[in-house]
């Protein structure tokens, strides 16, 4: 089965000389006008004509032998093969146990391109070719079929869901997607093929797709022409400011982020008093070794701005001023963004260009055609990595701009501008601490300056807690910190904490600067408690930093994070074992018991090469459970591990997510074999440690599946539980998709299996995408099409408290957040307890705090839901949970006043009156210290 492709890239006047087309050394097909890029997995990702995109992805909808229709998942990455004037990529994988041939060509013929597609398979066929054209372009607009003119439909409001097919299976020649010049794009095809045109519009997301059949199942043909117009539609703007708001740190850290390698607890960094070519104060680096008893054997450094948009295709400069202490370093300029390819769990992708930092100051400069990211934003920096045994070096930093073409002066973006820094690690302190705040302003300007600065500060529940007002007179370049110069804070209310900043010129704001920070009741435990129910799931950045403010508040459990033990990572080769890794991992258990903490060991995910079962050109092999004859070396990789950690480790979690071909490509009786040959070798070394089964999704029909299928096929009567992730449906609200029915179900199919009823439940990933108070809202994350809402810092406080309880509700015994861990300046999960680089600490942190405390080692009796959208949770000792999916006044039968705790832990008490308690519930949980029974409740 093959594709043909024809770009004819004609010019406005017609001309008859075709028009250059180059394959550039990053596999982009471009022209002067037009750039084509292909997804990780060879087919169309987008097509732009100068900054307007067009074309933004491209699928395949296959049919299997029953006639059901599917997108089918194509491996993630292909090795795409480059010569003068063409790519081929080939890839073999396994799509539902069948092994499917996927192989590509793109040739260039003169003004033209020819692309072809074969995609073989023994169980599936291919039905359709889907080009998905991007809205935003053609909204507004009419296309074309064969001289029929059509009208795309009105954008609908992101409130009303509509689903239209334009036309339907309609044999065509011509298809021209838009009658204006500048996108007037083209497909024709023979009279065999047929072509489909829907339309999309919901509250997520809004599309237009073209699906091109197959008559065949096998091949099509169509040839597809650029717009003709040399004009740009959207022409770039030459303003020359500095697009980078705080690039000399004259007002300390604003919008940049400093990050190390994961075990790298010893280096630091700070915005310093030094001379420099832009100013009076740049960052500083003090870059050190790795504690050598993690056996690291190299270490990183990353400088990363605050994301920026900028369209697409635009061209940038951007430069800095850097010198290093004392010697030579090898480093490089990196523009990060996050692919539109939406690769479950992928990190940012980078542009970069190598530099050797000196001694001197230098300034460096990259010039750059932006390439397409999600949102149009981008993250810049300054990144490099060396061995750990010599890498003690300081690197001074400054002078940061970004500017439209060709020019690398320095200049300021902004007249005035105000920072803050917050002496205090994580902007984290115990109720009484005195927080003592350091302000700059800047004013950049050539003229003198007569400026308003205020101050406020929001306690949990945004009442103003303190403010301050300020006049000022800043000369040309002057730099002043004499704002709350003295000013020092003691809160009064446990949780999280807004600082505000703002500079006023004329009575008009021209900069401002928020904070987060907040205040905790420390919570040390004694010793540790293996029955603790609650874990995280870490993040890899700023590990042990992470880790102890973890501790802190009353985590014992963690999963991930720089603790992992892929089999790929452990045995690289048949006859190898690294034992390096296995140091480094025995260090880091150390450091959970020196903190009452333990982790679990999750096993294989990553199987090595040479034990894989993947089709031989595959590039995903570590997604492949063994090869037949390699479950005895899997075995023994799991011997290897429970010999190595002994009786320090207290659960093994066998795999992560194997119901879905992100994590794993093989079959549920493959599996099967995988628990099998697990369960026997952690028993025989460690009898005592738990057998935790599968880390399956969200509960679905396919987890369901999946779990029942390598149940019937396993062998071993050894597993002590199942864990499975119950995020909820497009991470929204737990309350509002009914989250509990996941757990009914899980409960309800272990009961039709022969293993042991007594089966523990674990929820080992659950979570939801808040990014912090002062993100921008173009910041790019992980799983972008995963969250379907982004919810507030507050909003995820509430459902991680809900959650909790309804979890431990329905029996469950340990449960992970996932992610500790925000991520770095420029890669971010959104998920996370921890803003950016680790540096400040989110509201889920607070709530947390008090969940733990008030929650960890009782017993919930029930939950009753009632029809006023109450929602009561009662423990056996002397604690009562409450919240309610509306606002309700609830009225509780009791001879004495209730001591109530808020959702971050403030204590307050509602009195009785005649034997009444009449208290405001709402979406915020609020802990009662008392077990109320439920005929107490007085229903509203």
């Amino acid at each position: 089965m093959a594709f043909f492709f024809t770009f004819n890239l004609l010019s406005q006047t017609q001309s008859s000389i075709p028009k250059e087309i180059w394959i550039s050394k990053q596999s982009h097909i471009e022209s002067k006008n037009d750039f084509m890029s292909l997804k990780a997995n060879g087919h169309l990702k987008e097509l732009m004509h100068f900054s307007e995109l067009l074309i933004k992805g491209s699928s395949f909808l296959i049919i299997d032998q029953n006639g059901k229709s599917e997108q089918v998942r194509l491996p993630d990455k292909i090795k795409l093969e480059k010569n003068d004037n063409s790519l081929t990529f080939q890839s073999q994988f396994k799509h539902k146990e069948s092994e499917i041939n996927f192989q590509g060509k793109i040739l260039i013929e003169g003004d033209k391109l020819q692309i072809s597609y074969k995609f073989l398979s023994p169980k599936f066929k291919m039905s359709h070719f889907i080009i998905q054209l991007n809205p935003e372009s053609f909204f507004g607009d009419s296309f074309r079929i064969d001289g029929r003119t059509l009208n795309y439909p009105a954008l609908e409001s992101e409130s009303k869901k509509l689903w239209q097919t334009l036309i339907t299976e309609t044999p065509f020649t011509n298809f021209t997607a838009s009658l204006s010049k500048h996108k007037n794009l083209r497909i024709t095809t023979g009279n065999d093929s047929k072509i489909t045109v829907k339309y999309i519009s919901t509250r997520w997301q809004n599309n237009f797709s073209l699906l091109l059949s197959c008559k065949d199942q096998k091949s099509i043909n169509f040839k597809l022409q650029f717009p003709e117009s040399t004009i740009n539609p959207k022409p770039l703007s030459n303003n020359q400011a500095n697009l980078l708001s705080n690039g000399s740190f004259e007002v300390g850290m604003k919008d940049w982020g400093v990050s190390f390698s994961s075990l790298n607890d010893r280096s630091t960094y700070s915005t310093q008093i030094t001379k420099t070519p832009t100013g009076q104060r740049a960052l500083v680096i003090d870059h050190k070794t790795v504690n050598p008893k993690y056996k690291q054997n190299y270490t990183q450094l990353k400088i990363q701005s605050e994301f920026i948009q900028i369209p697409a295709r635009t061209p940038i400069t951007y430069s800095f001023d850097v010198k290093s202490a004392d010697k030579i370093i090898n480093a490089k300029m990196v523009v990060r963004y996050q692919s539109v390819e939406n690769i479950a769990n992928a990190g940012t992708s980078i542009e970069r260009k190598y530099i050797r930092i000196s001694p001197l100051w230098k300034r460096h400069s990259f010039s750059l055609r932006l390439p397409r990211g999600m949102n149009n934003a981008y993250s810049f920096g300054l990144e490099y990595q060396g061995k750990n045994e010599n890498c003690k070096q300081k690197v001074f930093f400054d002078g940061a701009c970004v500017k439209i073409d060709h020019s690398a002066d320095y200049s300021a973006q902004k007249e005035l501008i105000i920072g803050a820094h917050i002496p205090q690690t994580n902007n984290l302190f115990e109720l009484g601490q005195e927080l003592h705040l350091k302000t700059y302003i800047k004013n950049n300007s050539k003229n003198n300056q007569i400026i308003k600065a205020k101050v406020k500060i929001l306690d949990p529940h945004d009442k103003i807690t303190h403010s301050q007002v300020q006049n000022f007179k800043l000369s040309s370049g002057q730099v002043t910190n004499d704002f709350l110069k003295d000013f020092y804070y003691r809160g009064q209310k446990l949780g999280p904490h807004k600082l505000v900043l703002e500079i006023y010129k004329n009575n008009e704001l021209v900069d401002s600067y928020k904070k987060a920070f907040g205040f905790i009741q420390s919570n040390p435990k004694s010793s540790f408690k293996r029955a603790s129910k609650f874990g995280l799931h870490m993040g890899g950045n700023n590990y042990q930093r992470s880790l102890k403010l973890a501790s802190k508040i009353g985590f014992t459990w963690t999963r991930g994070g720089a603790f992992h033990n892929s089999w790929k990572a452990y045995q690289p080769s048949q006859n190898h074992w690294n034992k390096n890794f296995m140091d480094r991992n025995l260090a880091i258990i150390d450091d959970h018991e020196q903190l009452n903490m333990t982790p679990i060991v999750i096993l294989g995910v990553k199987t090595p090469k040479w034990a894989s079962s993947a089709p031989l050109l595959s590039k995903e092999y570590s997604l492949y459970p063994p090869a037949d004859d390699k479950y005895t070396d899997f075995g023994n990789y799991v011997k290897k591990i429970t010999q190595t950690y002994g009786k320090r480790i207290h659960a093994y979690e066998i795999w992560n997510e194997p119901n879905t071909s992100v994590f794993y490509r093989g079959s549920p009786g493959e599996f099967a074999k995988i628990i099998d040959s697990s369960s026997a070798n952690i028993t025989s070394e460690n009898p005592d440690a738990k057998i935790i089964g599968f880390g399956l999704t969200h509960y679905d029909t396919s987890s369901s599946e999946f779990m029942l299928k390598s149940l019937k096929r396993t062998q071993s009567k050894k597993l002590n539980g199942i864990s499975f992730h119950p995020y909820s449906d497009d991470r929204l609200s737990p309350e509002e998709t009914n989250v509990q029915k996941q757990f009914e179900w899980i409960k309800k199919d272990l009961k039709t299996t022969k293993l042991n009823q007594n089966m523990e439940l674990w929820a080992t990933e659950f979570g939801w995408f808040a990014p912090h108070e002062n993100s921008q809202k173009f910041t790019p994350y992980k799983n972008a099409q995963v969250a379907k809402k982004l919810v507030s810092e507050h909003e995820c406080a509430r459902f991680y408290v809900q959650m909790v309880n309804t979890s431990l509700a329905h029996g469950l015994d340990k449960l992970f957040y996932f992610i500790f861990q925000e991520g770095t300046m420029s890669s971010r999960w959104f998920h996370g307890f921890v803003g950016p680089n680790a540096e400040f600490l989110k509201a889920p942190y607070y709530a947390a705090a008090i969940a733990i405390k008030n929650l960890d080692f009782k017993t919930c009796l029930k939950q009753h839901r009632a029809t006023s959208g109450l929602v009561i949770n009662t423990y056996k000792e002397n604690m009562t949970v409450l919240w309610a999916n509306k606002d309700l006044k609830v009225q509780i039968k009791s001879a004495l006043a209730l001591q109530c705790e808020d959702l971050y832990g403030n204590p307050f008490v509602v009195n009785q009156v005649n034997g009444i308690v009449d208290l405001s519930i709402g979406k915020d949980p609020i802990y009662i210290k008392k077990t109320l029974s439920l005929n107490q409740f007085i229903e509203p």
